[in-house]
């Protein structure tokens, strides 16, 4: 279980586009669990954020709440190679006819050369329709090839 506070900015209600001179109150919460069978590894997370402290002007067009998911499975095929895959959802808040909500499916390969070092290829494929202005849905799919270090 975890929570958390932030401040932001509320948009200006003559032009949305624009961050007003209103500050925001952002609580989050969110609850997360983990589940360990063998070479398997499950594991989730339910965040929900509400805003505080919007204009009057605002709350018949914006949405004060947003809620994010996520799902992954870790399998570990041998000492040194690992297969995931991940699922993430977002319900968006925000201007209620700018808001768009996100689904995303990511598969995952890591190669172990060393314990704190991997080599790693994702492939992550946005499941939710294509929209131009939208940087959450202005993708389809993107492929990622790169190295994790711990230390």
């Amino acid at each position: 279980m975890n929570w958390g506070f932030g401040v932001v900015r509320a948009p200006d209600p003559e032009d949305p586009s624009q961050p007003g001179g209103n500050r925001l109150d952002r609580l989050r919460y969110g609850i997360a669990a983990n589940v360990r069978w063998k070479q398997l590894d499950v594991y989730g997370a339910l965040i929900w954020d509400r805003l505080y402290g919007l204009p009057g002007e605002l709350r018949g067009t914006f949405d004060r709440t947003a809620t994010g998911l996520t799902i992954q499975a870790d399998y570990l095929v041998h000492e040194k190679v690992m297969l995931s895959s991940r699922f993430d959802q977002l319900w968006a808040g925000g201007l209620k006819d700018e808001k768009r909500d996100g689904s995303v499916l990511s598969l995952q390969a890591k190669f172990y050369p060393w314990q704190n070092i991997a080599f790693f290829v994702r492939d992550s494929v946005n499941l939710r329709s294509f929209v131009e202005d939208s940087s959450l849905r202005n993708w389809r799919n993107q492929l990622f090839i790169g190295i994790h270090w711990d230390f």
